[in-house]
């Protein structure tokens, strides 16, 4: 079926549905019920559709560099922009001087700027301009004064109807602005798709790389080595939180691998006394993970994803016929074979060349970005600015979509990605929000809007806005006053690290719901008054939350008073309020219990739980007398029970905490008897809330020790160990931060590989 199918794209849906259905409607419907298959689906499409206007195989240099390569005159400067990858002009000018079978001369300026680097580009000048070829001045942002005087330079030779000198520049460098202003500009940027970077990099090696070993596993060799640099670039770009920090591999990166495995095959060549010794494949993975690729990764997890990806692209089983998810073209088998060759193979490989999550060992979400979101907005864009020019593409006035209802008959907005078995029913927010189907966006002059609601005072008892505003002062706490505050903070002790921990977090928590009720109050009493419209004060902040409460959005002034601890803006208002008023709840049960009586914690309703763990770290030094526990380091680790937080009447001992609210991102769950993870994809598309956690403060030498084998398991058998780390939230994911403890994950199968290059980890909030 469609659901379930290995390739949906390839059903027939009038066997399945008994309507025959047109390509673009098939093509929507996988889209629909199978996301992670719609790379498939669109090469079918374009296959079955389209190929009469499919482009013949070849590697072809961009568009805009094409035009500006035929529009640009002989003494008008062509200026090439790059963001990372310096390389990147250089090889397409290359190959599209190729195409346009005229010379090319590369100059790469060093920025020294005195008499000898500017007699030299005089030379190429006057050499280029004899021969009427192209020059390009490779890094032209490192000589500022050499830009000055280049237009002087290039009326001093006579224009002739090939020559052109090509400029290439870093785009986030000082360039001068007369330059920026007079030059013809264009950005290249690396590609974003895995058949275009793997054409970019052979295409990047020089004639004698590709003859350099007559060996058969040399070409299938080089095919990986340029699909893992499209793997290990493309996994940050698809997904966000897939390396802990931000990594910046460039062509410089593959170069320096291809030329070190260039030395390698030519050494094994030289004869010795049984012929051709064995290539060392541990060697080149060795140079890759820990040279080349690793020598700026610093974070374990990263490092173990590296390890993963390498081992999977280079061994001696990965250039074999067939092997892995992709099979090599079968020219890449035949020593000798020209580029060309290679790049057509490349275009017209079977099963298609997409890119895929499982390319990067990441199991499908709506968290990753496939790609062609940014070929699709652009053509929907140039599509609808036709639309008022074409009557037959105009869309109907009178046409209006039904809104969605509840059972209760109020409108509901959509639900977007966020997870909600993980609350109880009982403390749910009613659905008293609604959601108008036609209401204006956030305007900069919102007096027009004021002014038509204040013409009908009549109708302001039934506005949606009145109800919001009323339900939400009722159902939001006004927080707690000073007096009992500081007499239930008494109660934990003044001065210790503890109360003045509490008194911080409820100081915070009471702020932001003593603002939120201020704001509230003045559209209350507005509301109330004949003139309303009128009587409002002339505030953005206030102007905002009105338009905001209408939508039943989160207004921004509340985001930013939670802080990094609130969910997102893409939150429902109804869902946002609810999550603010349970950790109000929470917080005030941690102040009537204290520590000794608060048996379980939900961390994420914490602003800082950074803070509480190092609390719980110090308390647990300070009344421990054994000197290993003094000296050595103490860390928290967390296991997993197969509890409930309300079956937990008990807190733990000293040292112990049952944490519940927590959530497992790339992989799925089952609750078992075994209490194991297992490396199944996840059912939902969104993060899967697990049972309480049982963290336990100890020394590094008491945790778990098992064989922690990093690539396969080749050398160890199970059971493995895998310190999932757990962190506040996904967002932090990606910047680097240190998590606040880490979930012992222990199975007989799965490597701490596989959790790695599945991005496995644990969050306290699900966002």
């Amino acid at each position: 079926t469609v659901a379930e199918g290995v390739a949906p794209e390839l059903i027939e849906f009038a066997e399945s549905i008994g309507h025959k259905l047109v390509p673009m409607q098939q093509l929507l419907l996988v889209w629909a019920l199978r996301p992670e298959r719609i790379t498939f689906s669109a090469v079918s499409f374009v296959t079955a559709v389209l190929a009469s206007r499919q482009r013949k195989p070849g590697y072809d240099a961009p568009p805009d560099l094409v035009r500006l390569a035929r529009g640009c005159r002989p003494r008008h400067l062509p200026l090439v922009l790059y963001e990372e990858d310096p390389h990147l002009p250089v090889t397409k000018l290359r190959h599209l001087a190729a195409k346009l079978q005229i010379p090319l001369t590369v100059h790469c300026l060093h920025g020294t700027g005195d008499e000898e680097e500017l007699e030299a580009v005089k030379l190429r000048l006057q050499e280029a301009s004899s021969q009427g070829a192209w020059l390009l001045l490779h890094n032209a942002h490192t000589c500022p004064a050499l830009l000055s005087q280049l237009p002087t330079l290039l009326e001093s030779h006579p224009p002739r109807e090939t020559w052109k000198v090509w400029l290439s520049a870093c785009g986030h460098a000082h360039i001068p602005t007369p330059l920026l202003q007079s030059a013809s500009k264009v950005v290249l940027d690396a590609p974003k798709s895995v058949r275009a970077s793997l054409l970019h990099s052979l295409n990047c090696l020089a004639g004698h790389a590709l003859s350099c070993s007559t060996r058969p596993e040399w070409l299938p060799l080089l095919h990986n080595t340029a699909m893992l640099h499209a793997t290990l670039r493309l996994r940050k770009e698809t997904y966000d939180h897939a390396w802990t920090q931000d990594y910046h591999w460039t062509h410089t990166h593959f170069m320096d691998t291809v030329s070190y495995m260039m030395r390698e095959f030519r050494s094994s060549e030289v004869p010795g006394a049984s012929g051709v010794r064995p290539v060392s494949w541990c060697g080149m993975r060795h140079m890759i993970t820990e040279v080349f690729y690793g020598s700026a990764v610093t974070d374990p997890t990263d490092s173990i994803v590296l390890t993963a990806l390498t081992e999977y692209w280079i061994h001696s089983g990965s250039c074999r016929r067939e092997a892995g998810r992709y099979h090599i073209p079968s020219n890449f088998y035949t020593p000798g074979t020209k580029l060309s060759a290679l790049t057509q193979a490349v275009e017209a490989a079977s099963p298609p060349l997409v890119f895929t999550a499982e390319l990067c060992g990441l199991y499908f979400s709506l968290a990753i970005h496939l790609g062609w979101e940014d070929y699709l907005f652009p053509a929907l864009s140039v599509l609808s600015t036709h639309l008022s020019k074409h009557a037959s593409l105009a869309t109907p006035t009178s046409h209006t979509h039904p809104q969605r209802t509840s059972i209760t008959g109020n409108t509901q907005s959509t639900r977007p990605f966020r997870p909600t078995q993980s609350l109880p029913p009982a403390d749910k927010l009613p659905s008293f929000i609604p959601v108008p189907s036609q209401m204006p966006e956030l305007a900069s002059v919102p007096s027009p809007l004021l002014r038509f609601l204040a013409c009908r005072p009549t109708l302001i008892g039934t506005l949606p806005l009145a109800d919001t505003v009323s339900k939400l002062l009722e159902y939001i706490p006004t927080g707690w006053k000073k007096e009992a505050l500081s007499e239930r903070l008494h109660r934990h002790g003044a001065d210790t690290s503890y109360a003045l921990f509490l008194k911080s977090e409820t100081g915070r928590m009471a702020e932001c719901l003593q603002e939120i009720h201020t704001s509230l109050q003045v559209i209350r009493s507005s509301l109330l008054s004949s003139s309303w419209g009128n009587t409002l004060p002339n505030s953005a902040h206030l102007v905002e939350l009105v338009l905001c409460l209408l939508q039943g959005k989160v207004p921004q002034c509340w985001l930013a008073l939670v802080g990094p601890s609130a969910p997102p803006a893409s939150w429902p208002l109804r869902e946002w309020v609810q999550d603010l008023v349970l950790r109000y709840a929470f917080l005030d049960r941690v102040l009537a219990g204290g520590l000794a009586k608060t048996p379980t914690y939900w961390l994420g309703a914490f602003f800082d739980p950074q803070t509480f763990l190092s609390i719980m770290q110090q308390n647990v030094i300070r009344s421990s007398s054994s000197g290993k526990t003094a000296m050595e380091h103490l860390s928290f680790h967390a296991e997993l029970t197969n509890r409930d937080k309300d079956h937990i009447r008990d807190p733990p001992p000293d040292g112990e905490l049952f944490v519940y609210g927590a959530y497992l991102w790339g992989c799925g769950y089952e609750k078992t008897t075994a209490l194991e993870l297992h490396d199944i994809p996840p059912k939902s598309q969104v993060p899967i809330g697990l049972p309480v956690l049982h963290l336990r403060l100890s020394p590094r030498s008491d945790q778990p020790s098992l064989p922690t084998a990093v690539a396969g398991g080749g050398e160890h058998k199970g059971p493995f160990v895998f310190h999932c780390p757990c962190l506040a939230s996904n967002a932090g994911r990606g910047l680097g931060l240190r998590s606040l403890f880490t979930l012992t994950v222990t199975n007989p199968e799965t490597t701490p590989a596989k959790w790695a290059t599945r991005s496995t980890a644990v969050t306290l909030r699900p966002f």
